[in-house]
């Protein structure tokens, strides 16, 4: 693939759109103590900080 064709901006602001949506929708406020009760996950506490670092990381290595 050329470089030229890519357009890093764009790519950047799916990868940044896709996160924060999936932020939002997973929320309990929203729509995450539906998923968790369909998927049998217990909501209890705050979640491991060190997925929500790899989840930074991941981002930030795209």
């Amino acid at each position: 693939m050329e470089s030229e064709a890519l357009n890093i901006p764009a790519v950047a602001a799916g990868a940044v759109a896709a996160f924060v949506l999936g932020w939002v929708i997973y929320h309990p406020r929203v729509l995450g103590t539906i998923w968790a009760n369909g998927s049998g996950v217990a909501l209890d506490g705050a979640p491991p900080i060190l997925a929500f670092v790899m989840q930074i990381l991941a981002l930030i290595s795209l």
